[in-house]
C-alpha cells in the first residue's frame, strides 16, 4: 500500500506517531505535577476532548506507562465510554502481563 493512499484515508481526528508521543509526554509531565499545576494546565481542555486511560505495570508493580483512548468529546457517549473502558482495561491488563507485571486485584 502506498503511503499517499494511507494518508488520504485518514479522518481529520487521526493521530500520527508524533502526536501520540507528544500526548504521552504531556501525560508523564502531568503525573509529575502537583494538583494545582494539573488543574491550571487542564483548564478548558475538558470542554472539547475526552479520554480514558488505564495504567500498565511491570515487575515489582512499577508503572511503565498507560494505554489510552482520546478524541472529541461528542464521541464519548455513555455507551461508547462503557465499551472503550472495557477495551482499554483489557488491553492494559494484557500489556501488564506480557511485560512481567501483575494486574492489581488479579
Amino acid at each position: 500500500m502506498r503511503l499517499s493512499a494511507v494518508r488520504t484515508g485518514r479522518s481529520r481526528w487521526a493521530l500520527s506517531l508524533a502526536d501520540l508521543c507528544l500526548l504521552l509526554l504531556g501525560f508523564f509531565v502531568l503525573l509529575q505535577a502537583n494538583e494545582a499545576q494539573r488543574v491550571a494546565a487542564l483548564t478548558g481542555i475538558g470542554t472539547y476532548f475526552g479520554a480514558i486511560a488505564a495504567p500498565v505495570f511491570g515487575p515489582s508493580a512499577s508503572l511503565l506507562g498507560a494505554i489510552s483512548v482520546s478524541g472529541p468529546l461528542e464521541r464519548f457517549s455513555e455507551l461508547a465510554v462503557e465499551r472503550m473502558k472495557t477495551l482499554v482495561i483489557a488491553a492494559a491488563q494484557r500489556a501488564t502481563q506480557s511485560l512481567g507485571g501483575k494486574w492489581p486485584g488479579a
